[in-house]
């Protein structure tokens, strides 16, 4: 089942911008799609690579995130995503804990349209490489947005904390399988 969501600044803050999306899960595969509309040129993009990669740190940038971890268990994934094409997916054992990389995945199969208006990033992946399909999932939807001024705004679905923090479990929202 397709489930919408809009994204919300932690702050608020000059940027006449908008996130939503959609996010769906049948039988292990997983869709996101981000749809951010507004002017682009208030927003600062990674500079564009000749081959995208798996990169450290993508969220000193502006930076697509979301967090899945598997209802009732400690650990959970997160998956950054650059409109640039560079990606990263870590592993984490609990809260902010045990950070590697996720050995399982080696690639990232997302495409991003954009213009001065909008831009869409739309990833497909099969997650059966790290639980099963029938598996019932929490996630967290978010976005790190870095400002032409070099400021930062953090987007969720909810903000449950007195910071901004994509970690926080209780702000899995998202119910999947």
């Amino acid at each position: 089942m397709k489930q919408l969501f809009t994204l919300q600044p932690f702050e608020p803050d000059d940027l006449l911008l908008s996130i939503d999306g959609f996010v769906e899960y049948q039988q292990g595969l997983l869709e996101v799609h981000y749809d951010l509309q507004g002017d682009l040129s208030q927003i600062l993009f990674s500079p564009a690579v000749d081959i995208p990669g798996r990169k450290f740190a993508l969220w000193e940038a502006t930076c697509l995130e979301f967090f899945v971890a598997i209802e009732g268990q400690a650990d959970y994934w997160e998956f950054n995503l650059a409109p640039n094409g560079n990606w990263q997916v870590f592993h984490l054992n609990d809260y902010r804990e045990g950070l590697k990389d996720e050995a399982a995945i080696n690639y990232l199969p997302f495409t991003v349209q954009q213009n001065d208006q909008g831009m869409q990033l739309d990833l497909s992946i099969d997650l059966t490489c790290l639980f099963s399909p029938d598996a019932k999932l929490e996630m967290a939807v978010t976005a790190v947005i870095q400002s032409a001024t070099g400021e930062y705004s953090y987007w969720s679905l909810q903000h449950n904390g007195e910071e901004a923090d994509f970690h926080r479990r209780a702000d899995f929202v998202v119910k999947l399988g």
